[in-house]
């Protein structure tokens, strides 16, 4: 269900490119520093769930969410 425009984040993300609501309603941002889990009431952020210096990431571009039942209707 779409929510309302949560207003203007700003001085928290750098070149964003990939943004979304995850399944717990938090907002989600894919910058240069790594994904933001993001208060969408508030815009504060709530934690940096993946940090672009922990290795795993070069150059990210996306990022999805898959839920259990996403799981269970592929391998069914």
């Amino acid at each position: 269900m779409p929510r309302e425009a949560v207003g203007t984040i700003e001085g928290l993300l750098d070149a964003p490119v990939s943004i979304d609501f995850g399944p717990d309603g938090a907002l989600y941002a894919l910058d240069r520093i790594g994904i933001h889990r993001i208060d969408p009431d508030t815009g504060q952020e709530l934690s940096l769930l993946i940090g672009v210096d922990d290795g795993h990431n070069e150059l990210p571009r996306s990022f999805t969410f898959v839920t259990k039942t996403a799981i269970a209707a592929a391998i069914a």
